[in-house]
């Protein structure tokens, strides 16, 4: 086909932001089988569409939202506050990385991940999103001292996972660069209902978590629209 148009998007990968040129690109469902891939040109000028693959994965999601962000670096220079999301947003990605999490992007002053080896498949592999979650929490003091050593602000923020199904949007190497569906809505609007420097789930993830031993607690319920309430739950 001629000439595509570009999309540009923009993910946290190590230290700094990272400019995704995409041209021809693929929802592929199976994150890595290359199955009933449809490719759609991301015509922009034109109103193109966006066209969805006939194959969706349920996957775990989460969100780490910072807490008060507006009043912490409110009276910070244009400089300070690239240096405080900097060191922010690379440590937390890093984290995630090595708890066997995918940061996908930053959204706003947070970032949204998914857990590839996780699967209804193995029981177990739930296990990893409380590790995950713990080892998040137990890195805020760490980048408190960070944050300190360059005169920054300290950070509080929510954590949310979700379990459920999801679309996904990769790359011409067939790499998932975002996720779409209700279950990153449904995360996005349980993020607030997290104790500061807590950790929540929905229902589904809730289950799975109980059934492999992870004490939870029941701390909120919210609705969406007239007719839908999903319960939170707290990792203990």
């Amino acid at each position: 086909p001629a000439s595509p148009a570009l999309a540009r998007r923009t993910s946290v990968l190590g230290s700094s932001p990272v400019i995704y040129n995409v041209q021809y690109t693929a929802f592929v469902m199976g994150f890595g089988r290359h199955q009933e891939v449809m490719w759609y040109n991301l015509d922009m000028d034109n109103n193109s569409q966006l066209t969805f693959s006939k194959h969706h994965n349920h996957v775990v999601v989460g969100i780490l939202d910072i807490v008060h962000s507006t009043e912490s670096t409110f009276s910070l220079s244009g400089e300070a506050i690239d240096e405080f999301y900097s060191i922010f947003l690379s440590s937390v990605s890093t984290v995630i990385h090595e708890n066997g999490g995918k940061v996908l992007k930053n959204i706003g002053d947070g970032v949204l991940w998914y857990f590839p080896k996780v699967t209804d498949k193995e029981k177990d592999s739930f296990e990893q999103v409380a590790i995950c979650g713990r080892a998040l929490l137990r890195s805020k003091d760490e980048i408190n001292k960070k944050l300190s050593e360059h005169g920054l602000p300290p950070v509080s923020f929510r954590i949310s996972m979700s379990f459920g199904l999801v679309s996904a949007m990769c790359d011409e190497r067939g790499e998932v660069v975002d996720l779409f569906g209700a279950t990153i809505n449904t995360c996005a609007k349980m993020n607030k209902y997290a104790p500061e420097n807590g950790f929540v789930v929905g229902e589904v993830l809730n289950e799975k978590l109980n059934e492999i031993g992870i004490v939870t607690e029941k701390i909120s319920d919210f609705q969406v629209g007239a007719n839908l309430l999903f319960s939170v739950f707290e990792v203990k």
